[in-house]
């Protein structure tokens, strides 16, 4: 697919029936965007998703969704409630528009109506730049297994 510079998206909340929407955008983000990071191994194991542990696991989570005129979701950002960002994702044929860029500040507005002094996040090798870029540094250089697979990441802060 071609990359689309002049996407008008809006931000809105996640609606309940969506969430099967984000695995498909979330397993063709990694391999698509992470590839370049990880193994195929690697991609494989990260993005295995259960379908019902995955709707269960938004019911805990706030998140906010970057959506077209034509009300395709190109992206998704989600938070728990301690302030960590779970999940930031963007369909690779909608990203270096602006879509995470936007859908983080739609997240920290809404935040700092809270008073929130800090955002923290586990970003991936791939995300890395984005969130330094976004004020956002690593506290820790760290190694998970995911099904098997040991995979890179970084533990990062922003704080206010």
């Amino acid at each position: 697919m071609p990359v689309i510079h002049n996407t008008k998206f809006t931000i809105r909340p996640l609606e309940a029936d969506n969430s099967g929407l984000l695995i498909d955008l979330f397993v063709k983000s990694i391999h698509e965007t992470a590839n370049k990071d990880y193994s195929p191994e690697q991609i494989k194991a990260w993005s295995q998703i259960n379908p019902e542990q995955w709707h269960n696991k938004f019911k805990e989570l706030t998140t906010w969704v970057a959506i077209t005129k034509e009300n395709f979701i190109i992206g998704f950002i989600s938070l728990q409630a301690t302030h960590h960002i779970e999940m930031l994702y963007v369909h690779p044929t909608y990203q270096r528009i602006g879509v995470a860029a936007q859908l983080l500040k739609k997240l920290e507005d809404q935040e700092m109506i809270h008073h929130i002094k800090m955002l923290s996040t586990d970003a991936s090798i791939t995300a890395k730049p984005f969130f330094e870029k976004h004020q956002f540094t690593v506290v820790t250089h760290q190694h998970v297994y995911c099904r098997g697979q040991l995979l890179t990441n970084f533990q990062m802060k922003k704080y206010f």
